[in-house]
């Protein structure tokens, strides 16, 4: 699966904290710690390395802009390559009906995969 241009990498420097907090993510992360294309530690280098995700439209219109604060991603929605993106049972993230709803962009009515998302806001 390609990631998107959505996706980019952080790396945060441990130090001291390095062996508990990777003990920590594999536990609290499970399956998603252990997926290369969502976090990497590096025992050398005492350093963990993770997708996170940003999205910043380039197309300006007359409209005012808005600022989304949001949480880190969900390991779930970088492996779909888009925040928000359907739950595993693959229901919608119920944050694109409200924004929708607000006015605030256009989506299409069919089924909004991560790719038609993703797709949509690199247009912007």
């Amino acid at each position: 699966m390609g990631l998107s241009a959505i996706n980019s990498w952080k790396t945060y420097s441990l130090k001291g904290e390095y062996r508990e907090a990777k003990k920590r993510a594999s536990g609290e992360l499970r399956n998603y710690a252990k997926d290369k294309n969502v976090m990497k530690f590096d025992d050398a280098k005492k350093t963990v390395r993770f997708q996170t995700e940003l999205l910043i439209p380039t197309k300006q219109s007359s409209r005012p802009r808005i600022m989304l604060l949001l949480s880190n991603p969900h390991p779930h929605s970088i492996q779909q390559g888009m925040f928000l993106s359907p739950n595993r049972q693959k229901r919608e993230n119920p944050f694109w009906s409200v924004m929708k709803e607000a006015g605030w962009f256009e989506l299409p009515e069919q089924v909004r995969s991560p790719d038609v998302l993703r797709d949509l806001f690199n247009q912007c």
